[in-house]
């Protein structure tokens, strides 16, 4: 069996925040949380919604959000960032389509996480050297494209 899941990682830019129609029992575990360190809600089972899910309703009411979901039997990456109500970073990636979905501005980590060398390494060793310069080209470039496959 494959993973499917998402989780929503929240922080609190001060303690007040906007608290209409949450659960009492997800409020009171959020009131709890200190002011300007992200903690994570339960993890949600089973496909995550990549379009409709419940970042920017958590960003509006704690003030910060991001929506981590992953569905590993089509390879499916998504990732999500709110500040307030405004859209910071959205990327999603999936073993049919690549790279799509990708609206904001790119975050530090993508280039530290997805663009290291030794991930270009272990890439490299996996196709064509034909394939090399092209991989290589997006790797100096550091940022996701709509429609390409790397990084994976």
């Amino acid at each position: 069996m494959s993973a499917r899941f998402g989780v929503h990682f929240l922080r609190k830019t001060d303690n007040r925040f906007e608290n209409r129609d949450i659960d009492n029992e997800l409020l009171s575990y959020m009131e709890k949380q200190p002011a300007g360190e992200f903690f994570s809600l339960p993890m949600e089972n089973g496909s995550p919604d990549i379009e409709e899910n419940s970042c920017r309703f958590f960003s509006e009411k704690t003030g910060e959000a991001i929506y981590i979901a992953i569905q590993e039997n089509v390879g499916l990456f998504h990732f999500e960032h709110w500040k307030k109500h405004d859209m910071v970073r959205r990327i999603t990636y999936s073993n049919d389509a690549g790279w799509y979905n990708i609206s904001g501005t790119p975050e530090d980590w993508e280039e530290n996480i997805l663009f290291s060398e030794e991930k270009l390494k272990l890439t490299l060793e996996c196709y064509d050297p034909e394939s090399h310069r092209k991989i290589k080209e997006i790797w100096t470039a550091k940022e996701v494209r709509e429609g390409i496959f790397f990084p994976r």
